[in-house]
């Protein structure tokens, strides 16, 4: 996966955030997208545009934070929800499985 973009909004705190930190940010963000599956299963269409998901929300999140603390906080929140969406989805499908079976 490429490095993030580059801001167009410069902080102060940025100057401290070395891009390797924001990869892995980036990173755990696309990988919360597609936790449990081989990405091949998706298609390369699909993981692509994950990916392109992902750094778009990672960019909002490092532009809009105030510092550091509130960018985690950004990032994690975001995880998190998708996580339960994931879960969310994941309980409808068993469900219509037993109900079908």
């Amino acid at each position: 996966m490429d490095p993030p973009e580059k801001c167009k909004v410069e902080k102060l705190w940025h100057t401290q955030y070395s891009n390797d930190l924001r990869h892995h940010m980036l990173s755990k963000l696309v990988r919360a997208m597609i936790p449990f599956v081989d990405p091949s299963e998706f298609g390369e269409e699909k993981v692509q545009c994950l990916i392109k998901y992902g750094r778009k929300t990672e960019k909002e999140f490092f532009e809009c934070a105030d510092d550091t603390e509130e960018y985690y906080h950004l990032v994690a929140e975001k995880i998190h929800k998708i996580f339960l969406n994931l879960g969310g989805k994941r309980k409808e499908r068993l469900k219509a499985r037993v109900s079908g079976a």
